[in-house]
């Protein structure tokens, strides 16, 4: 009886995903929504990057701090800004970041002396914030300012240290830029590490509490990654993907959501190592036809909700350094695996 409920249920959000893509499409020839991938490693001009604008109307450019601070006080701009370059020649759209990456292979390694003290890892957040928000003013849609915040201990940074810094970074990123769409990302939106976790808050609550605080905050990013390990998600099924959005659109603030699924659980040595795909929850073992049936069901339906602001996959290739194993859209020999090409029909049809 579960097994059967379970099935009825993705067969009603599917119906409804169909239902409302036509419905919106019967008021505009295109959805507005923004589709984009990470377009990490396009300064070298890979064979896949040529074809990615007939996929996409944005490019997510990487700019986390371990990139453009590797010494402190050394800020190095030169690969960020030919991301920036590759976009504006292609008349993409950019979101960028986020600058803040509360995870440790995010963050520089001199960091890390000044672990447990919070008043100069605030000042440093700042500094960072403050100048990269205004190197590239009026040159980005989106700002993904602080990406996990509030998930697990970093630095030594209590939940409210988080929290403090989070908030201070999206003040000092309003001032920089008055204009601009300020996000903040949030990982696991399901909350299923709080039960392990000493932090209470989770990231429904510290967005609603970023919201009512009035620091700058335009828009709410969710990272969609079920069937991974941390920072990945347990896996879901589609109700609960639709319920959870559904959930973070009481916000009243747009989503932003970025997305990956893999195409296969071998060893992957440009992915971090840390981070496994969960073959187990998987309804079987993961391959390029599942990541993109996964796509089919997942991205159709975000871009289905109105309130769904942007859409990103996560990882271009995977021949490129990367977070989630074998989640790129390019195999390692820059092959388009079959995600890309529902991507790509996908766009043309109902993406501007």
């Amino acid at each position: 009886c579960l097994t059967l409920t379970h099935k009825a249920g993705v067969s009603l959000v599917r119906a409804y995903t169909g239902q409302v893509l036509a419905r919106r499409l019967e008021h505009a020839p295109k959805l507005p929504t923004q589709l984009a991938v990470e377009i990490d490693g396009v300064g070298s001009n890979p064979p896949w990057a040529a074809s990615l604008p007939e996929v996409i109307n944005a490019g997510r450019v990487g700019c986390d701090w371990r990139r453009l601070v590797p010494e402190e006080g050394q800020y190095r701009w030169d690969e960020v800004d030919a991301q920036f370059h590759w976009c504006k020649k292609r008349k993409l759209s950019v979101l960028a970041g986020p600058l803040v990456e509360l995870r440790p292979a995010a963050l520089p390694d001199w960091l890390w002396l000044w672990e447990g003290d919070f008043e100069a890892i605030l000042g440093m957040v700042s500094e960072l914030v403050r100048r990269a928000v205004t190197r590239y003013r009026g040159r980005v849609a989106s700002w993904h300012v602080v990406g996990r915040p509030g998930s697990g201990e970093v630095l030594g940074l209590t939940e409210e240290e988080q929290f403090r810094l989070t908030a201070r970074a999206l003040q000092i990123a309003r001032l920089a830029d008055p204009d601009v769409h300020l996000v903040v990302d949030l990982d696991r939106p399901w909350a299923d590490w709080m039960a392990a976790s000493l932090f209470r808050l989770g990231p429904l609550h510290l967005a609603d509490n970023l919201v009512r605080a009035e620091v700058g905050l335009s828009g709410v990013g969710l990272e969609i990654a079920p069937g991974y390990s941390a920072p990945g998600s347990p896996m879901h099924d589609l109700l609960d993907f639709s319920r959870v959005l559904d959930l973070f659109s009481l916000l009243n603030v747009p989503l932003h959501l970025t997305m990956v699924a893999p195409s296969s659980a071998t060893p992957d040595p440009k992915a971090d190592p840390g981070t496994r795909v969960e073959t187990n929850q998987w309804p079987r073992p993961p391959d390029p036809d599942l990541q993109s049936a996964w796509a089919d069901d997942w991205v159709a339906l975000a871009a289905a909700k109105p309130f769904v602001r942007s859409i990103t996959w996560r990882g271009c290739s995977d021949a490129t350094p990367h977070l989630y194993p074998n989640g790129g859209l390019f195999q390692p020999d820059h092959s388009p695996k079959p995600a890309y090409q529902w991507l790509k029909k996908f766009r043309g049809g109902h993406i501007a």
